[in-house]
């Protein structure tokens, strides 16, 4: 059994009509809409299977519809909740693509074995991810996620592989 993931925090309702907003923590709001084993979870212990009927939005902002859910007041009800789902449900990825999840805590090592530290934290940009790695001595190391940078990555493993020619000079100098 895999880990449970959030997905994102249900933040307030929405209309008069059950909907709620929420605040994703997923790349786009698809995963909401396709996947048909979503809990609702709140940290005092109250789960909830639920069915996302409809939703939208940008960014980090949705709207969604949840099935059995028809008033404002059962949206209400919702506030505080989380939206997880179990990682083995989560769709495959493709070739040379990963949930952030399996990143995290990775370690990080150039060709000859020189380690730079665990990826901490991901930074989404405009045109590719950069992920931080941060190492014994706090010293953060910046590896944009580029197939010039990124060599080889093994989920297995919990290990990634980089070109250190491909940091910039900033992270090269130390």
């Amino acid at each position: 059994m895999g880990e449970e993931i959030i997905l994102g925090e249900i933040v307030k309702p929405h209309g008069i009509k059950g909907a709620v907003k929420v605040k994703s923590h997923a790349e786009s709001p698809e995963i909401f809409l396709e996947s048909s084993q979503l809990t609702l979870r709140h940290q005092d212990g109250t789960r909830r299977d639920i069915t996302v009927n409809r939703g939208g939005g940008m960014g980090n902002r949705l709207i969604l519809k949840l099935d059995g859910i028809d008033t404002r007041e059962d949206a209400e009800a919702l506030i505080g909740f989380s939206i997880v789902i179990n990682s083995d449900d989560l769709p495959e990825t493709e070739q040379d693509e990963y949930y952030w999840h399996d990143l995290i805590d990775m370690e990080v090592l150039d060709s000859r074995g020189r380690q730079y530290g665990y990826i901490k934290r991901i930074l989404p940009t405009g045109s590719n991810d950069v992920y931080i790695a941060i190492d014994d001595t706090g010293r953060e190391t910046l590896i944009p996620a580029t197939h010039d940078a990124v060599l080889d990555v093994s989920i297995a493993q919990k290990r990634m592989i980089i070109d250190p020619t491909a940091l910039s000079d900033d992270t090269n100098a130390n």
